[in-house]
């Protein structure tokens, strides 16, 4: 999609009550891989939160797996689902996978879309690129900080 000027995106949710270390392991993975190759231009991840009447939240309700009931914690700042592996490990999963925009390999792919000199090459450096500086660092720092289960 890139060669003809897509700037795929990637969309990444982790800590469903049933994601194993394995599961989660091949996420960072095939994330770090579509990074890299340039199949993929920028990323977000997201924490699993069973909102309000979907199937997921019914199918925690039923099987018991929530954590609270309080309908604050219900904003995807943390995991509020009972997990089969330790939620630091997601929040750790959560930093390496943001932390592909600073790799060096992330960004030689980058300055070799800039090579070409497409227009919206240039563009999506200047238009995005300063917003995912500022808001890589804010997930970084701020959604992954140390959580207890």
């Amino acid at each position: 999609m890139t060669q003809y000027g897509m700037h795929p995106h990637l969309t990444i949710m982790v800590g469903y009550y049933w994601q194993t270390q394995e599961q989660l392991d091949l996420t960072v993975k095939t994330v770090k891989d579509l990074m890299f190759r340039g199949l993929a231009r920028t990323l977000q991840v997201t924490l699993c939160t069973p909102l309000d009447y979907t199937p997921y939240h019914k199918e925690c309700l039923e099987k018991g797996m929530l954590l609270t009931e309080d309908y604050n914690d219900f904003d995807m700042s943390k995991l509020i689902v009972k997990t089969p592996i330790p939620h630091d490990q997601y929040y750790k999963a959560v930093r390496e996978m943001y932390s592909v925009a600073f790799h060096p390999k992330f960004i030689w792919r980058q300055l070799l879309f800039l090579t070409t000199f497409r227009k919206r090459d240039w563009q999506f450096l200047f238009i995005y690129g300063i917003r995912a500086v500022r808001r890589i660092r804010q997930h970084i720092f701020n959604l992954t900080k140390h959580q207890s289960q």
